[in-house]
């Protein structure tokens, strides 16, 4: 499982001047702070990943006072390794592979959700490697069948 900061409200991701400040004193090298005096304003730019260790363990303890102005900072788990962030007005949503069920193009499943690797492999153990030329023909008339009904979709 990993974890992934994100932002859940319209905005947008920033972090508060007391997220910033622990982040240095915990050896974070990928924070910028910055006063503009004109403005009487400080400015925070992160420049490391969503899933940066240090990143999550600042959210982790300093909960809401972690966010900057108009930014409300929540951690997703994701069961694997890859995600995407979708951004709205600031708003945004973890996107993973576990998220949406894909769309394969030129894939073969079956009503129980069976691929068609998966029912070469029920093949297989039923008959072995010792009737190779009936696993062959078995698997150019399924390979067949399947263009055939592609072609009419």
């Amino acid at each position: 499982m990993n974890k992934v900061v994100f932002n859940s409200s319209y905005g947008g991701f920033s972090l508060s001047k007391e997220a910033a400040e622990w982040l240095v004193e915990h050896g974070s090298d990928k924070i910028r702070i910055y006063s503009v005096p004109e403005l009487n304003d400080t400015f925070i730019e992160w420049n490391g990943t969503r899933h940066d260790p240090l990143l999550v363990q600042c959210i982790e303890e300093l909960k809401d006072k972690a966010s900057g102005r108009y930014a409300r900072l929540e951690i997703a788990t994701i069961k694997g390794d890859k995600y995407m962030i979708y951004e709205y007005d600031g708003l945004e949503e973890i996107i993973d592979p576990e998220t949406y069920k894909w769309i394969v193009i030129n894939s073969f499943e079956d009503d129980a959700g069976n691929t068609l690797s998966t029912v070469l492999d029920k093949i297989k153990a039923k008959y072995g490697y010792d009737k190779p030329f009936l696993y062959i023909d078995l698997l150019d008339t399924i390979s067949e069948l399947f263009k055939d009904e592609q072609k009419a979709i």
